[in-house]
């Protein structure tokens, strides 16, 4: 995202480059017409004695070829290799006509001659001549995998063959052409190339036949044209031009972006460059008493947004526009403003957290208070319900005796509850941590929750990692977490259910504890309420099941003390996990690495 600098400098320089392009780019295109027509007569007239120069080759090389066939009366005699080798003859020999057979070869490369020649090569070879006369000249490739012109011609019942190099068309294309942008490749009848600096074009003997240049230079007219000739990145100035009588062609072509001239371009552009780079300079200056101002005011705001609340905006320029002077008093009002509620935010703040300290403090004490007589109640009611036993008194009495029992405890396991918790939220709650055996405090969890399951005709069952290890953590806090949730598990779970409490190692996390039953489960919304204290979900099955609010809230409490987490998954109908996951550094080697059974009740 552009700032509001860079806009201004963006915007100021495409202000002076919109005329600059209009009133430059213009005729400069016009200045690079005329000097690419240029290019195209200079390239014309280097095409003409190339032409030339390769009509007279050609013409050498034929009469040479003609010479040698003229001067023999028989096949089998010596070739002058001197006067060929001269013209770029590489090897010439003679090949009996009825086998193919070659019977004599010489030259300075006559061993890239074969030895015969198939018959469909000799078929082609006696398509092409009559007695006296010369094959026209065609591009193949050689043995050595070089291109080259091929001759032919008939003597008495023999083929004259022989191959010339394409190298001495390109040298001498080269000797007229000095200039390095520019190609100049030489095209046969057929509109392949038979010479080229581009050697891969020579070859595959490249087919330029479906250019309309080249036609029209097979028809003997000349042409200059832009054309995008093949492997060019832009277009080029092209000129296809017929090597007189030869039935060859010559093809000159040159880059359109050489054929302007460089020195002037860059001139051009370096001026046109310092115009806007000005420009934007003056833009830089004139948007200055905007630009500053409101950068002031961003810089302001990003301070208060971390937290700093006595941050002003006060030293503006004299030249700083009336709306950023309106703007920034906004912004000192909008200061004073979030100051003075966050003044109050903090009064607010410390007020509840005395309310907190001295709702804990009365907890406390009133736990304190009540415990004492809430024991002495349990003590006599448990006196009370044995001495009905052994009177043998009805059985209404003894009922009313342990209904008096099962209060009194339910209500002490209360107040215990609200002094944990009161004790954690006060930061008063000091963990005792020692090196603790993790699958002897399931195994204690699961005996001590014995009878209840047994009540409810649930299985409870223990399933212990084999390499679970040791932990370092407050054993009685660990064992209450456990039993809290494992307790939760058979309250609230389908009578005549399964519960598993397991524990293992765990890669994300240093050990997990989970305690997983097949109740109704919880719905999704009140995952994170049952959290809290004294909440509980409704329902019809759980609705006569005594229960605080309190044992999930003081799990999360105790397990986050431990720097760990507590997390419930809950579907409904299918049942709830709890899962304790603790650090890894709390982790301990086992010393006892027997392997743990299970526990059923």
């Amino acid at each position: 995202m552009l700032s509001l600098k860079n806009t201004s400098l963006v915007t100021f320089a495409a202000i002076v480059a919109v005329p600059l392009i209009v009133f430059w780019v213009w005729p400069y295109s016009s200045q690079i017409d005329a000097r690419i027509a240029e290019a195209g007569e200079h390239n014309l007239l280097l095409a003409r004695s190339v032409g030339l120069s390769v009509e007279f080759y050609h013409n050498e090389v034929v009469s040479a070829f003609e010479h040698v066939i003229g001067e023999h009366s028989s096949a089998d005699g010596a070739v002058d290799t001197e006067l060929l080798s001269g013209l770029g003859f590489r090897y010439a020999g003679w090949v009996d006509e009825a086998s193919g057979k070659v019977t004599a070869k010489f030259g300075v490369r006559a061993d890239l001659m074969p030895e015969m020649y198939s018959l469909d090569d000799l078929a082609i070879l006696k398509s092409r001549l009559s007695a006296g006369t010369i094959s026209a000249i065609r591009v193949a490739i050689g043995a050595d995998r070089q291109p080259e012109l091929t001759l032919a011609g008939a003597r008495q019942g023999a083929i004259l063959v022989a191959g010339v190099s394409t190298s001495e068309l390109v040298r001498l294309a080269q000797r007229i052409n000095s200039n390095q942008a520019i190609v100049i490749d030489i095209v046969d009848g057929a509109g392949r190339i038979i010479a080229s600096p581009q050697k891969h074009w020579e070859l595959q003997a490249k087919d330029l036949s479906d250019f309309a240049l080249v036609k029209e230079m097979q028809l003997g007219r000349q042409q200059i044209a832009q054309e995008r000739m093949p492997e060019a990145s832009g277009p080029s100035i092209v000129v296809a031009l017929p090597a007189g009588d030869t039935g060859w062609g010559v093809l000159v072509h040159e880059p359109v972006g050489s054929a302007s001239s460089a020195g002037s371009q860059t001139l051009t552009l370096s001026i046109a460059f310092l115009i806007i780079l000005t420009a934007a300079l003056v833009g830089s200056l004139a948007t200055a008493p905007v630009v500053g101002p409101l950068m002031a005011v961003s810089r302001a705001a990003r301070r208060m947004q971390e937290g700093d609340t006595d941050v002003r905006i006060t030293k503006l320029g004299w030249l700083t526009p009336k709306e950023v002077l309106n703007l920034s008093q906004a912004f000192n009002a909008m200061a004073e403003s979030v100051a003075s509620s966050r003044a109050q935010e903090a009064e607010a703040r410390a007020k509840a957290e005395q309310a907190n300290l001295s709702k804990t403090e009365f907890l406390r004490n009133v736990t304190h208070e009540v415990r004492t007589p809430l024991n002495a109640i349990i003590g006599f009611s448990e006196v009370l319900l044995s001495e009905c036993r052994r009177m043998n008194l009805p059985h209404r009495q003894i009922s009313h005796a342990e209904d008096i029992s099962s209060a009194g405890r339910h209500m002490l396991s209360l107040i215990n509850s609200l002094l944990d918790l009161s004790r954690i939220e006060a930061g008063q709650y000091q963990l005792q941590e020692t090196p603790t055996a993790l699958d002897e405090v399931l195994a204690r969890c699961v005996r001590f929750l014995g009878p209840a399951a047994q009540a409810r005709k649930t299985q409870i069952e223990m399933q212990i990692a084999p390499d679970l290890p040791d932990i370092v953590a407050d054993e009685r806090a660990l064992f209450q977490s456990v039993l809290n949730v494992a307790a939760n598990a058979i309250r609230y779970g389908r009578e005549g259910g399964h519960v598993i409490v397991s524990a293992m190692p765990s890669r994300l996390h240093g050990v997990e504890i989970a305690v997983s039953d097949d109740g109704p489960g919880i719905p999704a919304e009140y995952l994170d309420k049952v959290m809290e204290p004294f909440v509980r979900v409704a329902s019809e099955a759980n609705r006569n099941v005594e229960g605080s609010g309190l044992g999930l809230p003081i799990v999360k409490k105790l397990v986050e003390l431990h720097g760990g987490s507590f997390v419930l998954e809950s579907t409904v109908g299918a049942g709830t996990t709890a899962r304790i996951r603790l650090p890894a550094n709390r982790l301990l080697p086992r010393t006892d690495l027997a392997p743990a059974g299970q526990v059923a009740a």
